[in-house]
């Protein structure tokens, strides 16, 4: 023999009960309504009433205006929206100068004029050393031996 229910019986509880008003419950839900009014003004949201954080609580909801939340909310752009933005986005020209042109000269080509190297030298397995002017750095290099 299986366990069955009567027809058109259900153990699914559909029936929201009302809040028993006892002196305990009132001190708790005031508790709580203190904290949820901070947590709604950090948030920036409006403060509820006493009957309204029990309806709350209990899962009593009043019916709610669906445009006035939509007026609040703000979406925030996902990383693709905002790549796409740095993508587009518009940056200054350089400014000219007097002359009505850019400083865009080719740039002088850097050569050794000799002041401060004599030349290079190898010290062991092809490592160039430079030698400085007015030091002995020729000699010393030229008496190392392996070692």
């Amino acid at each position: 023999m299986t366990m069955h229910l009567a027809q058109g019986m259900t153990t699914i509880r559909k029936r929201k009960y009302k809040p028993v008003m006892t002196k305990k419950n009132i001190a708790k839900w005031e508790a709580g309504l203190l904290v949820h009014n901070r947590n709604c003004k950090r948030n920036g949201e409006p403060k509820l009433t006493f009957n309204q954080y029990v309806d709350l609580c209990h899962g009593i909801t009043t019916k709610v205006d669906i445009r006035a939340d939509r007026s609040r909310f703000k979406q925030e752009k996902s990383i693709a929206q905002k790549q796409i933005d740095e993508f587009n986005k518009k940056y200054p020209s350089v400014p000219m100068d007097a002359k009505g042109g850019h400083n865009c000269g080719k740039k002088e080509t850097m050569k050794y004029t000799g002041d401060l190297i004599t030349g290079i030298a190898t010290m062991h397995k092809s490592n160039a050393v430079p030698v400085m002017k007015g030091t002995t750095q020729a000699i010393d290099i030229a008496r190392m031996r392996r070692g």
